[in-house]
């Protein structure tokens, strides 16, 4: 559906789908449930994704600049060398996802749940971290004190 220039799939069940190399800048996906799809190299800069279902789903190499995962459940979610910039991820449960080698400059992770996600060799330059949650298992990039950055450790 198209309307206003934008791609409206909001609380649509896309589970699986291969969206691979695919334009969907601006695209709304709201409640969607995308589990186990495959975005790898696609753009969704400034996509609108508040409380999508992206468990499993690949992202690599993805645009995901000004995007908005506001609540998303990225369980699992590999989000290698993807370009996060200015995305915003507060709240969202990032455990056990890959981040490695991906650009989270300005990205903001207020509340996101971190425990056991992999984040070497991420930019984190001026990301806003205060409550991320994060454990033993969850992995910084070098030099990074995640306590002093305001994550705090899960209990």
């Amino acid at each position: 559906m198209l309307g206003s220039g934008k791609l409206l799939l909001q609380g649509r069940d896309l589970r699986g789908l291969d969206l691979v190399d695919m334009k969907l800048a601006g695209v709304m996906l709201n409640g969607a449930r995308l589990q186990n799809a495959d975005f790898t190299n696609s753009d969704l800069s400034n996509a609108q994704l508040e409380e999508a279902r992206l468990d499993d789903a690949l992202l690599n190499s993805a645009n995901l600049s000004g995007a908005n995962f506001y609540r998303a459940q990225m369980q699992r979610a590999r989000i290698q060398d993807a370009n996060l910039k200015g995305t915003y991820l507060g709240f969202a449960k990032l455990n056990k996802a890959t981040l490695a080698g991906s650009n989270l400059e300005g990205a903001n992770l207020h509340f996101a749940d971190l425990r056991g996600a992999d984040l070497r060799e991420t930019n984190l330059k001026g990301a806003n971290l205060r409550y991320a949650l994060f454990d033993d298992q969850t992995r910084w990039p070098a030099g990074l004190d995640a306590t002093l950055a305001g994550a705090e450790r899960a209990r």
